[in-house]
């Protein structure tokens, strides 16, 4: 599996916790933001990103699809993965985006962000020194 520069999205601090851990633990380079507002900051002042994963529904004006939309306006190649503890097909534009929905096995993330990443053309980071 590739590793990568990853922006988490999630405003439940626990599940945001978890998440760093199980990434990091992996390989990966965690940011997080626990709101829409400071993801567009993030994205716009620390991206790019090689995966942004997102809570569909966000505290504050932007929400997951609004953070995914901003990550592609400036980093089209940006991959992008929602998380939500409502059902797919419940969330208005949504749907075309890849989404798994909380509680996400830890397995079911790993493969998922590993798919994803090995899918991921133009990697942002290509060594841990960077």
């Amino acid at each position: 599996m590739r590793w990568g520069k990853l922006l988490v999205a999630e405003d439940e601090a626990a599940v945001a916790a978890l998440l760093q851990e199980l990434l990091e633990q992996a390989g990966h380079q965690v940011t997080l933001a626990g709101s829409g507002d400071e993801a567009i900051t993030l994205l716009r002042d620390h991206g790019p990103f090689d995966l942004l994963i997102t809570d569909a529904v966000m505290p504050g004006h932007y929400q997951g699809v609004d953070i995914i939309e901003f990550a592609h306006a400036t980093a089209p190649d940006t991959a992008v993965l929602l998380i939500s503890g409502y059902a797919e097909g419940t969330l208005d534009k949504a749907e075309r985006y890849p989404m798994l929905t909380k509680p996400v096995p830890a397995a079911e993330l790993l493969q998922t962000v590993s798919l994803l990443l090995s899918n991921h053309a133009a990697p942002v980071v290509r060594d841990r020194a960077s």
